[in-house]
């Protein structure tokens, strides 16, 4: 007579997302401290309590993600995704501005960010619209609906302006596509209009490449509807890219030439950049000692609590504290691929894939930025960065992860 031998919590549990998450959001802490003690700046020495209380709260959030079974996740999904549409409306009626941007809705004195869980709503929205059981992604109508998903709260969340937290939305949409079955060749021609708005800015470089791009899809034989839509968008996005330069902000045209250039405005526009990567540089291999980095006491660093922590990491930590760093959150993204290859049901894997794409995203963004190897974008490092509605978010990725490891062998 056999048994049935049951099975204990603690298999599908995924203990090193979250021994990980906890010492980034301790280390983070402990950052934040740090990087708000200046005589300068009297004001922020409450900060790291803050975050504290954000910690907690998003540890109870991820408790909630993990106890919850995935499966009402997907049933509601399309109304969470909604809802946070409609906070991304609220925001330029309403909403808070400060930084020159008006990101913020004021909630009792809380503010409120609706672009950050409104980018994991999305991906959300996503993995239940591509878990379909007919979903043909070789019909161009099945892809045009996933990034239909994507763009609304993509134009909501740019014209905030937020340009960073915007971008992670098309990047997580093209790898759960991939995850999804979409053919890599055929998602690579969503890279098109990117290099089509860049070479339109020299005309002589645009036309050659517009008609590379045409005979290209020729050879490959693609089918007349894509070729066609293909060269449409791209043509559209490079006559428009004139005008789209002309719309935005004055400090996001310098951020781009100040990207360029960071020495034209070394006291202006460049001073960020200029700064962050003295302070990266000072720290050396083992960096200057905790709270004793100099242009972080001197504020010297401008939003160094926030955006630009990762070169107060490098100042005090050194070449040993970033590398860690980035480690622990490799470690972590590395974790959430490894699990969507494992979850069985559809839904969870994909995910699985938005959530570590994302987190990856803002990685590399913010460790770019502040080495002055990409435009200052004001994306906020995960678990790190000074940000009560950005922790949450975070802590809330972490808990979907887990639900989805605590349930990877359900279908």
């Amino acid at each position: 007579m056999s048994t049935v031998r049951p099975r204990l919590p603690g298999r599908t549990f995924d203990w090193p997302i979250l021994l990980i998450s906890l010492t980034l959001v301790i280390f983070g802490v402990a950052m934040v401290y740090s990087a708000s003690h200046v005589p300068s700046s009297p004001g922020r020495l409450d900060l790291w309590r803050s975050q504290v209380l954000w910690a907690v709260l998003g540890i109870l959030v991820a408790t909630v993600a993990v106890i919850v079974p995935h499966r009402i996740f997907e049933t509601f999904a399309h109304l969470l995704y909604a809802g946070s549409l409609i906070t991304l409306l609220l925001v330029p009626i309403i909403g808070v501005s400060e930084y020159g941007a008006r990101r913020w809705l004021d909630l009792g004195g809380i503010n409120f960010q609706p672009s950050e869980p409104a980018k994991i709503l999305t991906v959300m929205m996503l993995a239940r619209y591509l878990d379909r059981r007919r979903l043909d992604l070789t019909r161009p109508g099945e892809v045009l609906g996933a990034v239909a998903i994507m763009f609304a709260p993509f134009i909501l969340i740019l014209r905030q302006p937020d340009l960073g937290t915007s971008l992670s939305l098309p990047v997580a949409t093209a790898a759960m596509l991939y995850w999804a079955g979409l053919p890599a060749g055929i998602l690579l021609l969503f890279v098109t209009p990117v290099i089509s708005m860049i070479t339109s800015l020299w005309l002589w470089i645009w036309i050659p490449y517009i008609l590379g791009l045409f005979g290209l899809l020729r050879a490959f034989q693609v089918r007349r509807a894509i070729l066609v839509g293909v060269i449409l968008v791209n043509v559209s996005i490079g006559l428009a890219t004139p005008q789209i330069w002309n719309q935005m902000k004055p400090y996001q045209r310098e951020r781009l030439r100040t990207f360029i250039d960071p020495n034209r405005d070394r006291s202006g526009s460049g001073y960020q950049i200029i700064q962050s990567r003295i302070a990266i540089g000072s720290g050396g291999f083992w960096g200057k000692g905790y709270m004793e980095g100099t242009q972080k006491a001197l504020a010297f660093l401008p939003m160094q609590h926030t955006d630009f922590i990762y070169s107060v990491v490098g100042e005090e930590f050194g070449f040993v504290g970033t590398a860690l760093v980035l480690l622990l959150l490799g470690s972590l993204i590395i974790r959430g691929y490894w699990l969507a290859g494992r979850a069985r049901n559809r839904f969870g894997s994909l995910l699985a894939i938005g959530i570590a794409t994302t987190l990856l995203f803002h990685t590399l963004v913010n460790t770019a930025m502040t080495a002055g190897i990409a435009p200052v974008t004001g994306i906020p490092l995960p678990f790190i960065s000074y940000g009560g509605t950005f922790m949450i978010t975070c802590l809330f990725q972490v808990g979907l992860l887990l639900n989805v490891a605590v349930r990877r062998n359900e279908y």
